[in-house]
C-alpha cells in the first residue's frame, strides 16, 4: 500500500476522533443545561414571570408613578436586644460552621436545631452545603454562599424561608470547632465556641444547660435534609424535597408546615440600590411570607414602590405596604402559580444603608 493511502487513513481517523470529541462535549453541555434547568426550575419560572410582568408593553401600564449592638458571652458576640423573642418550652435555632476562603466566609456546615427544653430532646436537620435555596439578595444559590453578602441575618432568613418556620436566632462557629462538637454530640458547647450569635446570653445559658442534661446518644438526633440529587459533570447539587421535608418537620419537630398555603412573594429591585431587594425579602420572610425570588426589575427608574397583587391577596398586600411604609397597591385581576404578590422596590423606600454598608456589589443589584 502506498504512503498516500496510509496518510489518508490517518487523516480520516484523526478527523473521526476529533468529531467524536466534539460530539461528546456537545452532549455534556446539553446534559448540564438540562440538569441545571431541572434543579433551578423555580428560578427559571421566576425569570419568565418577571419578564412577563415587565415587558416593554407592561412596564408603562404597571408603573403608574414610574419615571419615563453587641455584648460578650464567653467567646460569642451576642445582641442582648429586648426585642428578641421570649424563650418558650422549645426553641429552633441555626448553627453554622464556616471557613475562610479567599477572604470570604463559606458556610460548610448548616444545622437547624430544635431543642425541647422541657422534654430534654434535641433534634436537628443538616443541610448539605451544595443545596440550592433562595437566598435573599442573591436569588437561587448554594447554601454555602449564605454569608457572601456579609450579613449573618441573611443566612437566618434563607433558612427560615427554606423550612417555613421562625428561628430564634443563630450561632456561627469555625468549621473545625463545630465538627468536633458534632463528632461527640457536645452541642451544649455551641455557644462557648461561637464566633458570633444573636441569641441573648440568658437564652444561650438555658439552652446549653438543657442540652448538657440530655443523654447524648438517646436524646440527640441529627438527620439530613431530604433532597433530590442532580449531577452536573462530576459535581452533585441538591434540591430540597419539599414533600418529604414537610413530613420530616412534623415527625422530628412536631411542626406542621404547608408551604403551599403560605403567600408567595417575589421581590424586584426597581431603584438600583445594591442589597435593597435582599433587605425587603428579609423583612417579608420574618413576617411569615415565602419569598420565591429576588432579582432586578426591568429598570432602576421606579420612583414609587409597587405592590402587584395576583388573585385574592389584598390583606397580604396591605400588610406588606404597612411593613415597608411605602408602596402603591396595583390589583392584577389574574392568578398564576409562581407568586401571589410582586414587590417592586422604588426610590421612595427607606433603605437601611448603615446596616448594609458591608455588602458587596454583585453582578445584579439585588
Amino acid at each position: 500500500m502506498d504512503s498516500t493511502g496510509e496518510d489518508r487513513r490517518r487523516t480520516l481517523k484523526k478527523d473521526s476522533r476529533a468529531s467524536k470529541r466534539r460530539e461528546k462535549k456537545q452532549k455534556l453541555r446539553r446534559r448540564i443545561m438540562l440538569i441545571v434547568g431541572a434543579t433551578l426550575i423555580v428560578a427559571l419560572l421566576i425569570g419568565v414571570v418577571g419578564s412577563h410582568f415587565f415587558g416593554d408593553g407592561d412596564a408603562d401600564n404597571l408603573a403608574t408613578s414610574n419615571s419615563s449592638a453587641t455584648t460578650s458571652n464567653k467567646n460569642a458576640k451576642v445582641d442582648d436586644s429586648s426585642s428578641k423573642p421570649e424563650l418558650g418550652d422549645s426553641v429552633i435555632f441555626l448553627v453554622m460552621g464556616v471557613q475562610d476562603e479567599n477572604g470570604e466566609e463559606l458556610v460548610v456546615e448548616t444545622l437547624a436545631l430544635f431543642c425541647d427544653l422541657k422534654a430534654g430532646i434535641l433534634n436537628g436537620i443538616s443541610v448539605p452545603k451544595d443545596t440550592i435555596i433562595e437566598i435573599p439578595g442573591l436569588g437561587f444559590e448554594r447554601v454555602s454562599e449564605m454569608l457572601s453578602l456579609k450579613k449573618d441575618s441573611t443566612a437566618v432568613s434563607a433558612v427560615q424561608n427554606l423550612f417555613g418556620v421562625e428561628l430564634h436566632g443563630y450561632a456561627k462557629l469555625d468549621l473545625f470547632d463545630l465538627e468536633r462538637i458534632m463528632d461527640k454530640n457536645d452541642f451544649e458547647k455551641v455557644f462557648d465556641k461561637a464566633k458570633s450569635s444573636d441569641i441573648i446570653s440568658e437564652h444561650q445559658e438555658k439552652i446549653s444547660l438543657a442540652i448538657a442534661s440530655m443523654d447524648h446518644h438517646e436524646d440527640i438526633n441529627i438527620l439530613p435534609l431530604p433532597v433530590k440529587n442532580h449531577a452536573v459533570g462530576d459535581k452533585i447539587y441538591y434540591e430540597p424535597n419539599r414533600e418529604e421535608l414537610e413530613g420530616l418537620l412534623a415527625r422530628l419537630w412536631g411542626v406542621e408546615v404547608e408551604q403551599s398555603e403560605k403567600t408567595k412573594v417575589m421581590v424586584l429591585n426597581g431603584c438600583g440600590v445594591p442589597g435593597v431587594a435582599g433587605e425587603v425579602a428579609d423583612k417579608l420572610i420574618n413576617m411569615g411570607y415565602q419569598v420565591v425570588g429576588t432579582k432586578n426589575a426591568d429598570n432602576f427608574s421606579y420612583k414609587e414602590t409597587q405592590i402587584l397583587v395576583y388573585g385574592d391577596n389584598d390583606d397580604a398586600a396591605n400588610d406588606i405596604q404597612k411593613a415597608l411604609g411605602v408602596g402603591i397597591i396595583i390589583d392584577r385581576a389574574i392568578t398564576q402559580e409562581v407568586t401571589d404578590i410582586v414587590v417592586v422596590v422604588g426610590k421612595d423606600y427607606n433603605f437601611d444603608e448603615e446596616q448594609d454598608s458591608d455588602e458587596d456589589f454583585h453582578e445584579e443589584a439585588n
